[in-house]
């Protein structure tokens, strides 16, 4: 099986990324793309930290566990990871 990426842009619209959510669930829920490729799972990659906060809760009712951003360093980012995590207390 392999392992799917898919873009989403907030300039598309929340109409649109609501579409291509749902396409992405379906794919995961099926394990395959619509041209019969098999995924294992699917990793939505976003723009922004902001833009992957407004996606999260769509894509989650969805079935999408993955919404990944791009960093000001050029590097995948996952904003979410999963775990229970404490907040850092600042250190001045």
């Amino acid at each position: 099986m392999a392992l799917g990426f898919k873009t989403i842009h907030s300039a598309e619209g929340m109409t649109a990324a609501r579409r291509t959510l749902h396409q992405v669930g379906r794919w995961i829920a099926e394990g395959r793309l619509d041209d019969g490729t098999v995924v294992s799972d699917i990793i939505v990659i976003a723009e922004s930290r902001t833009a992957v906060e407004a996606f999260r809760p769509v894509a989650e009712a969805e079935g999408v566990r993955h919404v990944v951003c791009v960093g000001d360093d050029g590097r995948i980012w996952n904003p979410f990871p999963e775990g229970n995590w404490l907040p850092m207390p600042m250190v001045p």
